[in-house]
């Protein structure tokens, strides 16, 4: 997922805490113009401006925005969901692996006992 876009602070009706549970979720956003993100929140319209000298956003885009090491970014919603869907089945395959794996760990002693009983027999013979 490369097509994210650093922005600015926003602006409109912004409080600290406003500020600081943004921080703490991603939201959603829509491009508004090539250099804006904008966001409809209960208490009010807030912009992100796109942060100087950062390739035009697609208007109309809909973005999810969110708290970066380097300040707020946004990312195409399409982008994203794809990112994930495909970490998640990343995750179910590791999980299907270490379940096989538990399974194969379980069934060791049977194996070695069979094993171990058939080289008895050939022994006896």
């Amino acid at each position: 997922m490369n097509d994210q876009h650093l922005l600015c602070m926003p602006t409109g009706a912004v409080t600290p805490a406003l500020i600081a549970k943004l921080k703490s979720r991603r939201s959603h956003g829509r491009c508004t113009s090539e250099s804006e993100v904008r966001m409809k929140l209960p208490t009010g319209v807030i912009a992100f401006p796109a942060a100087p000298d950062t390739e035009a956003l697609v208007v109309g885009r809909s973005v999810y925005v969110w708290w970066s090491d380097s300040g707020f970014v946004c990312a195409p919603v399409q982008d994203v969901d794809a990112a994930e869907l495909q970490r998640s089945d990343v995750g179910s395959q590791v999980q299907r692996a270490r379940e096989a794996l538990a399974q194969a760990r379980r069934d060791r002693p049977a194996r070695l006992a069979v094993e171990l009983a058939h080289t008895v027999d050939v022994r006896l013979d």
